[in-house]
């Protein structure tokens, strides 16, 4: 006895399934490509790629950096390190800087209603 011929929507999910393992083989070696061509270049696209990331991970937990870190299986320093190197702001450093009334005058500025006389 012969086994009866796939249908065509089974080959049609084949045929799918293997574009899709191709375009991600196609991808590995395009990226692996471009670390070797360029270092520079690649640490910038991976640095974006973090950043994009760590944005994504803050914003679905409403700038919760604990939170956000635990949904990028992260330490939650290494987290933290990483947003301040990107200059990213959590819930909390978005409460710092609203309360934050700026620096201090310094003794020899004028106040600002009056003008200055030389």
């Amino acid at each position: 006895m012969s086994a009866a011929p796939p249908s065509s929507d089974e080959r049609e999910d084949r045929l799918k399934a293997q574009k899709k393992e191709l375009t991600v083989r196609l991808f590995h070696v395009f990226l692996a490509s471009i670390r070797q061509a360029d270092q520079f270049v690649w640490n910038r696209f991976e640095s974006g790629i973090e950043i994009e990331a760590l944005k994504e991970a803050l914003r679905l937990n409403g700038g919760n950096g604990r939170k956000a870190a635990a949904l990028l299986g992260m330490n939650y320093n290494t987290f933290m390190n990483r947003v301040y190197k990107h200059n990213l702001e959590t819930r909390r450093g978005a409460a710092r800087a609203a309360s934050d009334p700026g620096p201090e005058p310094a003794a020899s500025d004028p106040p600002p209603d009056e003008p200055e006389t030389t």
